[in-house]
């Protein structure tokens, strides 16, 4: 179970990733707009590192979220890269919780 919301949680931060990259094209190109795309790289690479068995990449995407859970629910603005950010959170807060329970006394 840990290892498949591992896995979703991968694909996660890749659709939020492509989804900032994305707006590229729908919007004008501004200092804001290539930032956001650049966060959305950022969850790229976070994405490659969701796949592997580490809390880092975990905590590194969590804080990566934290621009949306900061700056949106003042605005009132949501579109899917917003509400990916919130469950990738959500998601990723939960397998930081249960991690110690799945470590096999072995592995260190």
């Amino acid at each position: 179970m840990y290892q498949a919301l591992r896995n979703a949680a991968a694909c996660l931060a890749f659709l939020v990733g492509s989804a900032l990259i994305g707006r590229l094209w729908l919007v004008s190109l501004d200092a804001v707009s290539l930032g956001n795309a650049a966060h959305g790289l950022i969850f790229l690479l976070l994405a490659l590192g969701l796949v592997g068995s580490q809390r880092l990449s975990m905590v590194l995407t969590a804080l990566a979220c934290a621009p949306a859970l900061l700056n949106h629910p003042l605005s009132g603005e949501f579109n899917i890269a917003i509400i990916g950010q919130y469950l990738l959170f959500v998601l990723c807060a939960f397998l930081i919780i249960i991690h110690p329970r799945y470590r096999n006394s072995d592995k260190v």
